[in-house]
């Protein structure tokens, strides 16, 4: 009866398996000191759509807004930062990269939402 049992509830148990790699990050008491830096704000929005520096772009034209931002600063070492959502595609995000560097951004930082983890989604810990 027993060896049954187990059958028939592995025969009809889901498994669920979650995309992607669980990573636990260790805590630390170190925090990055903050810099006197000025820092450029490139913020993605829906379907492409890049705000920079008061005006609204797309990915072929935010080259030439990099480069004017650039050549009106005074700052010897420029620092991007750029704001997306999770939707975005890595490969966008590194071609906003090659474009800055090209530019002559000498740093890129990434920011993004915190969102709440859905606790029925997360693995059992243990």
């Amino acid at each position: 009866m027993i060896v049954i049992a187990m059958l028939v509830s592995l025969l009809f148990t889901r498994f669920v398996s979650l995309p992607g790699v669980r990573i636990d990050l260790p805590s630390t008491e170190m925090r990055i000191q903050h810099s006197q830096q000025a820092v450029a704000v490139l913020t993605i929005g829906d379907n492409g759509m890049l705000f920079f520096d008061g005006a609204v772009a797309d990915v072929g034209t935010i080259q030439s807004g990099f480069e004017r931002y650039i050549e009106s600063s005074d700052r010897s070492s420029q620092v991007l930062l750029i704001k997306a959502n999770a939707k975005m595609p890595m490969q966008d995000f590194l071609r906003l990269c090659e474009l800055a560097q090209a530019a002559g951004f000498d740093q890129v930082q990434l920011a993004g939402k915190k969102q709440k983890a859905m606790e029925e989604l997360l693995p059992p810990q243990g």
